[in-house]
């Protein structure tokens, strides 16, 4: 989280929309783990379920906040009834939670998010990828995502707080990290708050698909090698 508002900053300073490069998009980040298949430690997934919930969390507490006065309750109603909706499914005892998710993991993945994006195609964006919103965008994503990742899952390992056995190793989290860097959803409603002007906006959405098909790529290469390499020893 830190890493990329960091470096967001360093290369465009002047930018409203440091809070957008923060959170992990989950959606994007499991349609990349199910391009690598069943090659990965399930350690692996929960590492990265963990991290997109989290990151959106604190990213979104930041932005509230920070931009507190432009939030409407009207505007939140159906994010609410979404949450509301998940908690419910959750409490009934005949569904299991692990079903649920086979079903509509596919469904967000190749359904809602592609629906969600063709509309963000539609509503425009910069086709100059040399702006600083958009090549600041872009570092943060799939190079300060890998390194506050990475590093923490170093700190952790030299510490003791992981399993080196068991746990995610500095490999996978260097996979999870480029994948990570995939930004969309929650990315996208920070900018329309923060961005400043509609031209502003576009820059961003250019960053925006870009480091979502650049991490996409890079993080399920990564991984499926990562994969492969485990699977031998």
């Amino acid at each position: 989280m830190v890493f990329p508002a960091v470096i967001f900053l360093a290369i465009s300073p002047s930018t409203h929309l440091w809070a957008a490069a923060m959170p992990t998009d989950l959606a994007i980040a499991l349609g990349g783990l199910a391009l690598v298949g069943k090659g990965i430690r399930p350690q692996v997934r929960t590492f990265l379920l963990l991290l997109a919930v989290a990151d959106d969390f604190f990213s979104l507490l930041v932005f509230g906040a920070i931009y507190g006065s432009k939030l409407h309750l009207a505007d939140s109603l159906s994010t609410l009834g979404a949450a509301l909706l998940g908690f419910t499914l959750g409490q009934i005892k005949i569904i299991q939670p692990a079903r649920l998710i086979q079903v509509l993991n596919p469904l967000t993945t190749f359904f809602i998010v592609p629906v969600y994006v063709i509309y963000q195609v539609r509503s425009g964006f910069s086709t100059e990828i040399t702006n600083g919103t958009t090549l600041g965008f872009l570092a943060a994503r799939v190079v300060g995502k890998v390194l506050g990742i990475a590093l923490f899952i170093w700190i952790a390992h030299r510490m003791q707080w992981i399993d080196d056995r068991k746990g995610v190793t500095l490999a996978e989290a260097i996979g999870v990290g480029v994948l990570a860097g995939a930004a969309m959803t929650v990315s996208l409603v920070i900018g329309e708050i923060a961005a400043q002007s509609p031209g502003e906006m576009d820059q961003l959405r250019s960053g925006v698909f870009l480091s979502a098909i650049i991490s996409v790529i890079l993080g399920s290469v990564w991984l499926r090698l990562r994969g492969r390499v485990h699977a031998s020893e």
